[in-house]
């Protein structure tokens, strides 16, 4: 992670070798919430600017001390919550964090977020 992190801060450096910081500040920044339908819970992700023109990636962790390598990774459709099977919810809380994606492979990630299931919105599906 931490060599993903510094080539994109390669990349999006100026010539004179400072960091665009304004260009990173004007993008559009990725939420998330917990959702709640019956027994299922949900991701749902949210975007400063209409998110059908940003691609959300979300990752999950088991833990708060995972380890990378036990990393889950999913793209967001729009507003619609991504459903996490209940064997993947451990200890009420679910570790999540949702990335915008800036092309050429690139993800740039908002810092994890773990969130109580108890503290789930209820989803009202719009269908």
């Amino acid at each position: 992670m931490e060599y993903r992190l510094r080539r994109l801060i390669q990349a999006w450096k100026r010539p004179r070798g400072l960091i665009d910081l304004a260009r990173i500040a004007a993008l559009p920044r990725p939420r998330v919430r917990l959702v709640q339908r019956s027994d299922a819970i949900g991701v749902q992700t949210f975007c400063d600017e209409a998110q059908g023109s940003h691609t959300i990636h979300l990752r999950f962790k088991p833990r708060p001390q995972s380890s990378y390598q036990d990393y889950d990774q999913v793209i967001a459709i729009g507003e619609l919550p991504v459903w996490r099977d209940a064997s993947r919810v451990q200890h009420g809380e679910v570790c999540v964090q949702a990335g915008l994606r800036l092309g050429l492979g690139r993800v740039l990630y908002e810092p994890w977020a773990c969130l109580r299931t108890a503290d789930a919105a209820a989803w009202d599906d719009p269908d």
